[in-house]
């Protein structure tokens, strides 16, 4: 995707929490703290599991957040393009415990994601690209939308690792 002139470009880095949710819903979720527009484009997926397994991963859109839940703050990183020291305006969570209440839905912002799991060394890799051709950025224009990243409900093989890495920009 072309660059945004005056956007300021941010990643989440790798985020690979050692304990899931049983029956995992929201796992991570992205929320503008302020009135800046968060555009998304692009997210990545990659795991292991002892027991080759092949998982959904559902992107959602909310217009009311999660409440409730275990979670941990996880920093996302400027990128080249942003001034030294300018913090981010997203607050990212990854969830170890369920929220208990899941945030109104939009919608879904792509087909389930079908990742394929095996053992170290066939590791699983998926990634999602908003904002290329016909596929625009999937925005979130208000403090009280948030983008959820969503296990579906099934849970998950002993020692399964997944990462995940989002890419997003902030308008200014």
């Amino acid at each position: 995707m072309p660059r945004l002139v005056g956007a300021n470009w941010f990643s989440v880095p790798g985020i690979a929490p050692q304990t899931f949710a049983a029956g995992p819903t929201d796992w991570i979720t992205l929320t503008p703290t302020s009135s800046r527009v968060v555009g998304i484009t692009n997210v990545l997926f990659f795991g292991t599991c002892p027991t080759p397994t092949t998982i959904d991963i559902l992107l959602l859109k909310r217009s009311a957040l999660n409440t409730g839940g275990t979670s941990t703050s996880v920093a996302a990183t400027p990128t080249d393009e942003v001034p030294t020291g300018l913090a981010t305006n997203a607050s990212v969570l990854v969830y170890t415990a369920n929220p208990s209440i899941l945030g109104t839905l939009v919608g879904v912002a792509a087909a389930p994601i079908k990742l394929n799991l095996g053992p170290p060394g066939a590791a699983g890799f998926v990634s999602i690209p908003f904002g290329t051709g016909i596929v625009p950025a999937l925005k979130l224009r208000s403090t009280s939308h948030q983008f959820a990243i969503n296990l579906n409900g099934v849970s998950l093989p002993a020692n399964t690792l997944i990462s995940c890495r989002i890419e997003e920009y902030e308008e200014q």
